[in-house]
């Protein structure tokens, strides 16, 4: 159903101005385009709105009934479009990402030095945790995208393949298993070995049993343990760049490949603000820019 705004604004002009001199003056119009306004949505409407006379001009009863629901309902309008006005506005001005702990330092920082060349006086809000938590707030549209490890997607996101990352040995580097070159499961056998949720996840479709001597949650507490001496913890290569190398050591671990993919996570039926989709480009750019590029191959199906 079509509803003629600007007739219905035109009525309401001159029924306030009391005539159609004042009302084309007031809309910025000719008393012509003025009086082709209301021919046109009393014709619509299929009733007479304004009664016209040589002397004076007046409501007719269906214009007097008109009137108040006509311009409670454009004033209702106008605070709604107001509203997503300063909404679309709000949009450019901050943009709200997602990030797994493990590529925060290493990759989202930096990322976002880049993007405030550009946009210096947009805000972003960073939210970093769990994958899964990151990917329904990317379905729920509480934010824009979110810089992650692959997961199984709900079918309103689409999960872009960016880079594949294997796991390291970090260890101190006054520790026996710093020497090697690369590592193998059955070399960290005898040796104090902390859990993390991350090694623990990458590794359910591996055949391997790996004996911890503590668990923990996160890996920056896992790197903060080792760095006390407790012993010794399998990390993203890429988590190894948030940490000072000189007091730490990274030793690939080769055998079995355990890698984990990453990319980026949107929601293709909501476009990306300008600022939005510049980051989202510098960081496709930053996945292949990494210090531990040893250690991360980039992935096939991204070009």
């Amino acid at each position: 159903m079509h509803i003629d705004l600007k007739g219905l604004e035109a009525f309401i002009a001159i029924a306030d101005a009391g005539s159609f001199l004042g009302a084309a003056e007031r809309l910025n119009l000719s008393q012509t385009a003025l009086s082709h306004r209301i021919a046109k949505i009393e014709a619509d409407l299929g009733v007479t709105l304004i009664a016209r006379t040589s002397r004076r001009l007046s409501l007719t009863a269906e214009g007097r009934e008109l009137l108040p629901r006509a311009r409670a309902s454009l004033g209702e309008l106008s605070v709604l479009v107001a509203d997503f006005r300063h909404r679309g506005q709000a949009r450019k001005r901050q943009i709200m990402v997602g990030c797994i702990p493990t590529l925060v330092a290493g990759v989202m920082a930096p990322a976002l030095q880049t993007f405030m060349q550009t946009y210096p006086s947009v805000r972003v809000r960073v939210q970093d945790g769990y994958a899964s938590v990151l990917a329904e707030m990317v379905r729920t549209a509480q934010i824009d995208l979110s810089l992650m490890v692959t997961r199984g997607t709900h079918f309103e996101t689409v999960f872009e393949p960016l880079r594949s990352e294997g796991f390291v040995l970090c260890c101190r580097p006054d520790h026996a298993l710093a020497r090697h070159n690369s590592l193998r499961f059955g070399d960290l056998e005898g040796y104090d070995l902390i859990g993390n949720s991350v090694i623990a996840d990458a590794m359910r479709d591996i055949d391997q049993l790996l004996q911890w001597r503590f668990r923990v949650e996160n890996v920056a507490t896992a790197i903060a343990m080792v760095e006390a001496g407790l012993g010794v913890t399998l990390v993203p290569a890429l988590a190894m760049g948030q940490h000072n190398r000189a007091r730490l050591s990274a030793v690939p671990l080769a055998e079995p490949a355990v890698v984990r993919r990453l990319g980026l996570l949107t929601r293709p039926d909501m476009p990306l603000s300008s600022p939005a989709a510049h980051l989202a480009e510098i960081l496709r750019e930053a996945m292949w820019d990494g210090s531990a590029a040893s250690f991360v191959t980039k992935d096939e199906t991204y070009s």
